[in-house]
């Protein structure tokens, strides 16, 4: 979003931190990669207007590999606000196929990675309207209505396949509201981190950021002694704390990565490595400019696999120059979800200027027109309470030290819902924390969470199976 979920996913652009702009992607694409098939799917441009014919290449893989045809289970791997591509081999997906004998299929979203109804360079505004999780949920029902005819068929089988739903970050949000709002093509759904509330001034993000600090010795200390410093010598010393980050932006832009450039380490899991390493670096009895310095190499600036990317300087648009949006993901939290990171004046742990106008500000310099997130439209329509409290089958997952549970689900569904929800308490279960590849030193409440989901499901297509059943008496 300016933001870091969630999900982190396209290049930053305008000089800014993109918070949902770090690269979300590279956490799920990292490793070895399961075989699959690699097809484009024929999908609509715009679901809703029936006289539009046009349709766009949308990137699907897809695998038979575990797959027991009439009984297991399509695992659908819905793509979010990043480049997609094939699973990681010991990914949740992946696990739950092999596991319950299913079919995997991945899909790209649209107007991500190479899934583009128009060329990114004629991204001007009027091209980015069909940028929507409205289209996108109906994107996957279109593409699950195609492929059920294709899976009967192929495999001769008379009944189509229950689908079900993974996703984490915004994509988990896709997959809680696909199943609400198309259960007859969702049999099922995980929402890992999944931000199912839009929220216009997102303080409470920094609240749990600033909650991950406190657990660590001297990382509180370090933090706000580097704050009060940076805004101090922004004020003086510019040009020459900027260099120290290999940074070409201007003031505002540089103050807020300075003061942010350990969160998106946190939001994966990496609070013990970035307040370790930050509090050695503070504590070394070095001036502050030598700990700038060492900082900076701490977060690997000027190397080629860095903690966090330093933005890009900001265009400057020539007289008559259209306006090119750069970021899919820009135009939608600018447009619908909002997630507004500004600053908790209670207790401010990163630049004082992080302002829902500074939001605002940025949007309009990123689409080229004045905006404002249909946070209300969105919710009403998908709203938090009405999918919790009614729909069914829905396993959400939640870390301690994600920041973004406050717009996800963070509490237990009421039992007549038949959701779910498994909660990772340990230190660094973090956002999306149970959708990678497991490790032998993951922490217990992470493994418990892990298991509980494969007995949740296991339940529910019983269930559905004995139902079925007794009609067929």
């Amino acid at each position: 979003m300016k933001r870091i979920l969630l999900c982190i996913f396209v290049a930053v652009a305008l000089g800014r931190v993109s918070q949902f702009d770090r690269n979300h992607g590279k956490h799920l694409q990292a490793g070895e990669k399961e075989d699959s098939e690699f097809e484009l799917f024929d999908n609509l441009l715009d679901h809703f207007n029936h006289t539009d014919k046009r349709t766009y290449k949308q990137r699907t893989w897809w695998s038979d590999k575990y797959y027991h045809p009439g009984k297991g289970p399509v695992i659908l791997a819905i793509c979010g606000e990043w480049v997609c591509g094939p699973l990681r081999k010991e990914s949740m997906e992946v696990i739950l196929a092999r596991e319950f004998n299913g079919f995997l299929m991945v899909v790209e979203h649209r107007y991500y990675g190479e899934s583009n109804p128009f060329p990114p360079e004629d991204w001007t505004i009027d091209k980015m309207k069909w940028l929507t999780h409205d289209q996108a949920l109906a994107d996957l029902a279109y593409l699950i209505e195609v492929w059920n005819e294709r899976i009967m068929q192929t495999y001769n089988i008379q009944k189509a396949p229950k689908w079900v739903g993974v996703g984490c970050s915004y994509a988990g949000a896709l997959s809680s509201w696909f199943r609400y709002k198309y259960p007859h093509s969702l049999f099922a759904a995980f929402s890992t981190s999944g931000v199912i509330k839009p929220i216009y001034d997102f303080w409470e993000y920094q609240k749990v950021i600033r909650n991950v600090i406190l657990k660590h010795d001297g990382c509180e200390e370090t933090v706000l002694a580097w704050l009060k410093f940076g805004q101090e010598q922004i004020k003086t010393n510019a040009a020459k704390l900027k260099a120290i980050f290999d940074y070409e932006g201007n003031d505002d832009n540089f103050m807020e990565f300075f003061t942010q450039a350990y969160v998106g380490e946190m939001q994966y899991g990496g609070g013990t490595k970035m307040c370790t390493g930050m509090a050695k670096i503070y504590r070394s009895g070095a001036d502050l400019w030598t700990q700038m310095e060492e900082y900076a190499k701490f977060l690997g600036i000027g190397t080629k696999n860095p903690l966090v990317e330093v933005p890009k300087k900001e265009k400057v648009l020539k007289d008559g120059e259209k306006k090119i949006i750069t970021s899919s993901w820009t135009y939608q939290y600018c447009t619908s979800f909002a997630w507004f990171q500004t600053t908790w004046k209670e207790h401010p742990i990163w630049w004082e200027g992080e302002t829902v106008e500074r939001n605002l500000a940025y949007c309009k310099q990123a689409l080229g027109v004045d905006v404002i997130p249909q946070v209300e439209h969105t919710n009403a329509i998908y709203g938090q309470e009405e999918l919790v409290n009614h729909a069914s089958r829905i396993f959400y997952s939640q870390g301690e030290d994600d920041p973004w549970k406050y717009a996800a689900v963070w509490y237990d569904p009421p039992s007549e819902a038949n959701s779910v929800l498994g909660l990772a308490n340990c230190n660094d279960c973090a956002h999306c924390v149970d959708i990678y590849p497991p490790k032998e030193t993951d922490p217990p409440e992470l493994k418990r969470v892990r298991l509980h989901q494969k007995t949740v499901l296991a339940k529910w297509l019983q269930e559905e199976d004995q139902l079925n059943n007794l009609i067929a008496k």
